[in-house]
């Protein structure tokens, strides 16, 4: 039987509305797949010698050899952890010339790559992981890492020519910079609502709250029973709070202005407004402050957070005991832009010694046939950024029902847009939230964002990447 994908909007949120049946759903259903590439032709036999005093244009079209000098590759601790890594390298080794050494970093890795670039002596291949989009024209622009597509071409890997068009199709666009891949994406985070059921079914709540008005009277009957518990949260400011609230709320043809967030549009004040009036009637902190440490001990009801959070309270308290949803929208049945998101990736360095080593690893490690390290994603490091990784190891495992739920949502949200400006952004809107959500505060919602805009709009002009 054909499996029958969501190709709506509507439909999206007419599943994620009915909770757990509505996941159970989504879960049997794979994601809109991408387009899916043409196979690439098998290379033409080069004509031997003694057939051939010169090399035929076949042979000279010939991919190269497999190339077979160390790989030295950088890897964030905590992605060390997360992705498996030893264990992958140490598999790779078993099966390829190119042994990979892997190095930890200490300090601020972009000083340094630049460094070693400027010096000549670039030590690594490349580095696992940067973020993107948020990354990608900061690394790109400071020269810090080269494009993939020639090098992913080139590669001899089997799986090769199926890890781009494997990739869904939101996620694959934002690892690009000027139409060039520079990342190949582990997983993709986004912020959503998670929860403990417990506390919720005590208030007789079976399903996730689809709207911002639904999630205010579900706090509100929280505090009534649980007073020593907070309703509502959010672990930071402004990505899980105010961008995530603005992404849920605003068209996706309006979301970005300029190539900045549209952080003064009607919409996006409204997710402020809100956060006020949920503080007003002490349902949620004014400052995110402590939330993090709080969720973790049980003491936050729902919170908005990186998509990951109420995974981990479920090995730590047990699967029955918390969930993972999609994020809360404005107005019920419209997914605006849907979720901000984000990727996990690994990039080559510039002036590497083997940039196509490292590509071939990073092919074979993230490839559909790389059995142990998908399945390592999926537990461990949320969403897995391909389809083919859903349509074999996901979509029939009720464990990792949100996964589905969640990429069926990042399929359809509006990207962020690549660009140099994301620390300024949120440097410029944390003060001015934090002013506007404090107890004691007079300035208004607009001119709290008009307030931040500026701000934003003077440190971009001084920019000189």
């Amino acid at each position: 039987m054909q499996v029958r994908k969501l190709t709506n909007r509507r439909e999206f949120l007419r599943l994620a509305s009915l909770g757990a049946a509505g996941a159970a759903v989504l879960a049997a259903c794979a994601p809109s797949a991408p387009p899916t590439a043409a196979p690439a032709s098998k290379p033409t036999e080069p004509a031997k010698p003694a057939e051939a005093a010169k090399p035929t244009a076949a042979a000279a079209a010939a991919p190269a050899k497999r190339p077979s000098g160390p790989i030295t590759f950088l890897c964030r601790n905590d992605i060390v952890t997360a992705y498996n890594v030893e264990p992958i390298i140490a598999e790779w080794n078993k099966t390829h010339d190119s042994k990979v050494t892997m190095e930890k970093p200490a300090g601020d890795v972009r000083q340094k790559a630049a460094a070693a670039i400027a010096a000549g002596d670039m030590v690594w291949d490349g580095f696992s992981v940067a973020v993107s989009p948020y990354d990608n024209q900061v690394w790109v622009k400071q020269q810090l890492i080269q494009p993939m597509d020639d090098l992913i071409k080139a590669s001899t890997e089997p799986d090769a020519d199926k890890v781009l068009p494997g990739m869904i199709g939101t996620i694959r666009e934002s690892v690009k910079v000027d139409g060039k891949v520079y990342f190949v994406p582990g997983n993709v985070g986004s912020y959503v609502l998670q929860w403990f059921w417990d506390p919720l079914k005590e208030i007789g709540v079976t399903k996730q709250p689809e709207t911002w008005d639904e999630t205010a009277e579900i706090a509100r009957k929280l505090k009534a029973k649980f007073p020593d518990k907070i309703p509502y949260a959010a672990i930071n400011t402004p990505g899980a709070d105010f961008i995530g609230l603005m992404w849920s709320a605003v068209k996706p043809s309006e979301i970005i202005k300029d190539n900045k967030m549209n952080i003064t549009h009607p919409d996006a004040v409204a997710g402020l407004k809100w956060m006020k009036s949920l503080a007003k009637e002490k349902l949620t902190p004014t400052v995110t402050t402590d939330v993090n440490a709080n969720w973790d001990k049980g003491g936050v009801v729902m919170m908005m957070a990186y998509d990951v959070k109420g995974q981990h309270a479920q090995k730590t308290y047990g699967y029955d005991k918390a969930d993972t949803g999609v994020t809360i929208l404005k107005e019920k049945g419209n997914i605006a832009s849907g979720t901000h998101f984000w990727m996990n990736g690994s990039v080559i360095f510039n002036k590497a010694k083997n940039p196509q080593g490292m590509m071939d690893f990073f092919l074979w490690w993230f490839g559909p046939s790389n059995e142990p390290a998908q399945k390592t994603m999926i537990a461990t490091a949320a969403k897995p950024c391909y389809q083919y990784t859903y349509d074999k190891y996901v979509k029939d495992d009720p464990k990792f029902k949100w996964e589905n739920l969640g990429i069926e949502l990042v399929a359809k949200s509006a990207p962020y847009p690549v660009n140099t400006y994301w620390t300024i952004e949120n440097n410029a809107l944390r003060p001015w939230i934090e002013k506007f959500m404090a107890d004691d505060s007079t300035i208004g919602a607009e001119d709290a964002m008009a307030s931040a805009a500026k701000d934003r709009d003077a440190e971009i002009a001084k920019q000189k990447i």
